[in-house]
């Protein structure tokens, strides 16, 4: 298992990565390992702007790499809001099914209205693989600690 150290390194090294985005995924990945694993189940696109002392939205779509498969740092979570009802939480797949259709089931899946982009919000949360680094790399500090 990788540890926080070695994601480090791999984004400093991802030649796929501008410099920019590198800088901006290295504040990323420091905040994750920082922060109270309490505090980040739901970090907004406007969390990500100011941790990454940023106004560029595309700060954003960069907190997308750290959901791949190779880091897998965060979950995106979709929520579509239906007004007066609360949010419906989608995953991506749903989301995809969603715009290709056009059309998005409503009042617990009894009736279908049109999809209007305008509702769908993002947010991000720890994924399991970065809970478990966290409490791992948690755990080595406190017996270097003793």
């Amino acid at each position: 298992m990788k540890d926080f150290s070695s994601i480090y390194n791999e984004i400093k090294q991802a030649d796929s990565l501008s410099s920019l985005q590198r800088d901006r995924l290295l504040s990323l990945v420091n905040y994750i390992e920082e922060t109270d694993a309490n505090i980040l189940k739901n970090i907004t696109p406007n969390r990500i702007l100011e941790i990454s002392n940023s106004s560029d939205l595309s700060v954003v779509f960069d907190a997308f790499i750290l959901c791949n498969n190779k880091w897998h740092l965060l979950d995106p979570i979709y929520r579509y809001d239906d007004f007066p009802n609360e949010p419906i939480e989608l995953d991506e797949d749903e989301v995809t099914e969603i715009r290709e259709k056009g059309m998005i089931a409503v009042d617990n899946g009894n009736r279908e209205v049109p999809f209007r982009p305008e509702r769908l919000f993002i947010t991000f949360k720890l994924s399991d693989y970065a809970r478990e680094l966290k409490y791992i790399s948690g755990r080595r500090s406190f017996n270097e600690s003793r």
